[in-house]
């Protein structure tokens, strides 16, 4: 469930829960529970339990219609996978999946910019599945000593979006051929 404390609604991609479990089930094997950052203020981090992609973060409407509507004619495609790597900044790493979504998840992330009222809170769409949150500096334990690159080249077909509202209520967008 979305953490209301975050202050912002967002729309993420789903995946199929097969592929859920293979990447909470790599977290659990690479990742040991005494590394992970856990900050009582924001209850999503640590590991990651509900895998997901944003496409759009700081959205400020509540109106699953209106998003729905934005994406009514968008089709289902399909992302590659990279390597597991890292992004780092002061508080915490954050371990996850690099994404090669090609013409369809740019252009769904431009839509979303484009359309949907909301507040920039990051200047560049790095497309990745976060795994988990981890203590500064300890994302390198992982990656140096884990497989990283078993995901990479799996395909995932992406049917659906998924608009978490800040209130705490979701609704499921399909994508246009996947009724």
């Amino acid at each position: 469930m979305l953490d209301i404390s975050y202050g912002y609604s967002s729309l993420q991609t789903t995946f199929n829960e097969d592929f859920n479990q293979k990447v909470i089930k790599w977290g659990y094997d690479n990742i040991p529970d005494d590394i992970l950052y856990i900050d009582p203020e924001h209850t999503g981090l640590g590991r990651e339990n509900e895998i997901h992609l944003t496409v759009l973060y700081g959205i400020a409407t509540r109106s699953p219609e209106l998003i729905k509507n934005v994406f009514k004619n968008e089709k289902p495609f399909v992302i590659q996978l990279g390597d597991i790597n890292c992004f780092r900044n002061e508080q915490y790493d954050v371990i996850k999946i690099h994404v090669h979504g090609g013409q369809s998840l740019g252009r769904l992330h431009k839509i979303a910019q484009n359309d949907i009222k909301h507040k920039t809170i990051y200047d560049n769409f790095e497309p990745h599945i976060t795994i988990a949150y981890v203590k500064p500096t300890c994302a390198n334990e992982v990656i140096c000593r884990s497989p990283v690159n078993v995901f990479t080249g799996t395909t995932v077909e992406v049917n659906s979006l998924l608009f978490s509202c800040i209130d705490g209520t979701r609704h499921q967008i399909l994508l246009n051929n996947s009724r």
